[in-house]
């Protein structure tokens, strides 16, 4: 990857007051002279930050089983099924296993032979060849870690249609885009997204709570305890094509806290490795995260919440200190202000775009129930912080965010106009929801999601369809973080909101309804000026 061109560059720095290109030629100047210090760090040192055993990561997220419908329940356990024999279907691609020396159907007119498979050992040996040499020590001893024996790696660099597989060697900043050559390289990003790892940890849960038709509870805690420590030792931080989509690592911490969040419900709290070994990752996560900020003075878009979401999960999930308190109040701020940006006062995202608009606002219910549960478990945490910590761009002030009020008499940092942005966001993405439970697509089309707890769709010959185009769980995150009735038919993603904000319910706008919108009454006549209401 590469940033701007120098024309792009040029043009750009005419278009300013000379003081402010200056200032921003230096910026820029001074962040590439940074990257290129910390690329040859991590190559003559390895990238994976310092080890810190006996960390625990905090738990936020609980739900009960209960909550989750018998229907459901057999949709994930179905979908488990293929995520524990690494088959996935993703982008379109139907249903394809992620493994080394899987044989690709190709795509576009292109289809790349299978490379080598992988003859996999205890002690990691395997990884040797793959792993730069700085990081080989400590991805073997990741990989050793894994306590199933019949484990077998998922291929994280596939493309699993075309074929075409990046390197896990290669820096993330020096991968190509080869798509002239039929390679797509979103299909290993939503690979990395793991979003199936919480739909794994709630069969766990479900598993636990007895329902029929689902394998024991440790089998399915074992799948997650293992992708992920698969995952860290053969994505050495900042190396292979899954680093270098900043959303895409703030989207996959959020999804490895929350499984191991439900999982942790389920009675398979982490051992003291993998919980060591994890809360480094989600410190690997969130410092790679703050370091490379889709951030623009001119616009922003769903990709730097994206990062926000990750950068606030991650710093909530670790253990509070000066770095992780700063992360935390930082990306706060910074969600809550997207909210009132990137959502107009109608509610309409600003992107133009029905897709954009149901994962930004995902990302921002999710974000701000989030936030409601680290002020129910820790009231200081958004005003006990050193900004000076951390550097990070855009400026972060010093000042810690003003406190507003609610109803029944609770208070946040969380202001009455993000709320009010998000009721009517979700109210606009029912209105564009047809009866069959899609909504209209308008804009650029994006099947992104923040998490994929309820799946909804269709069984079909291949397996299971889901519906990329249902909005229903962003209203109903939506609608738990208000005093009003549920809208709509239950879903997981309301639970889980709800269950994060705990007693907080904000009062939601008159004038909105999430069920339907009632015509205004008729304006009272004006006697003795002639003025009278319209029917």
């Amino acid at each position: 990857m590469s940033g701007p061109g120098l024309g792009f560059l040029i043009g750009r720095a005419l278009s300013l007051p000379p003081h402010v290109a200056a200032r921003k030629a230096c910026g820029h100047l001074a962040r590439r002279v940074e990257a290129r210090r910390l690329r040859a760090r991590d190559h003559r040192a390895g990238s994976y930050g310092p080890l810190r055993p006996g960390e625990r990561p905090q738990r936020l997220a609980r739900l009960d089983p209960a909550t989750i419908p018998d229907d459901l329940a057999r949709r994930l356990a179905g979908l488990a099924e293929n995520h524990m024999a690494h088959r996935f279907d993703l982008l379109g691609s139907g249903l394809r296993e992620a493994r080394h020396g899987a044989d690709c159907p190709g795509f576009a007119g292109h289809r790349y032979p299978p490379g080598p498979a992988v003859a996999t050992d205890p002690a990691g040996g395997w990884l040797a060849g793959r792993i730069n040499p700085a990081n080989l020590g400590e991805a073997q001893r990741l990989w050793a870690l894994i306590d199933d024996p019949a484990y077998r790696p998922i291929d994280w660099q596939l493309d699993f249609k075309s074929g075409w597989r990046w390197r896990e060697d290669r820096y993330a900043l020096d991968q190509p885009f080869p798509v002239d050559r039929g390679a797509d390289i979103k299909v290993p990003w939503e690979l990395s997204r793991l979003q199936h790892l919480p739909q794994l940890a709630l069969c766990a849960l479900l598993a636990g709570d007895e329902r029929p038709g689902l394998r024991a509870a440790e089998d399915y805690a074992r799948e997650v305890r293992a992708q992920i420590l698969d995952f860290l030792a053969a994505n050495p931080p900042r190396f292979g094509v899954d680093w270098a989509c900043p959303m895409d690592v703030g989207i996959r911490a959020a999804n490895m806290a929350l499984a191991v969040d439900l999982l942790t419900e389920a009675g398979f709290a982490p051992d003291a490795p993998f919980a060591a070994a994890f809360c480094r990752g989600l410190r690997d996560h969130a410092r790679h995260i703050a370091g490379h900020l889709e951030w623009s003075e001119s616009g922003r878009s769903n990709h730097y919440l994206g990062d926000l979401i990750g950068l606030l999960w991650a710093s909530a999930s670790l253990p509070a200190d000066g770095e992780s308190d700063a992360w935390l109040a930082f990306a706060a701020r910074e969600l809550i202000g997207e909210c009132e940006i990137q959502f107009l006062a109608d509610g309409g995202n600003y992107e133009g775009s029905t897709a954009y608009h149901r994962l930004s606002g995902e990302i921002c219910a999710f974000g701000i129930a989030l936030i409601l549960a680290v002020e129910r478990v820790r009231p200081d945490a958004f005003a006990a912080y050193d900004h000076r910590t951390i550097r990070v761009r855009p400026p972060f002030p010093p000042a810690p965010p003003p406190r507003h009020r609610h109803a029944k008499a609770t208070e946040s940092v969380v202001p009455p106009v993000a709320l009010d942005r998000l009721w009517r966001a979700a109210e606009l993405a029912r209105a564009v929801t047809r009866p069959d439970g899609r909504f209209a697509q308008i804009g650029d089309t994006d099947s992104g999601r923040l998490f994929k707890l309820h799946p909804t769709g269709e069984d079909a010959p291949g397996g299971f369809r889901e519906n990329a185009l249902d909005a229903g769980g962003f209203v109903v995150a939506v609608q738990a973080l208000f005093d009003a009735e549920q809208a709509g038919e239950p879903r997981l993603e309301g639970a889980l909101a709800g269950a994060l904000t705990g007693g907080f319910r904000a009062a939601p706008p008159d004038a909105f309804s999430l069920r339907r919108r009632q015509p205004p009454p008729p304006a009272p006549s004006r006697q003795g000026r002639g003025i009278v209401a319209r029917p």
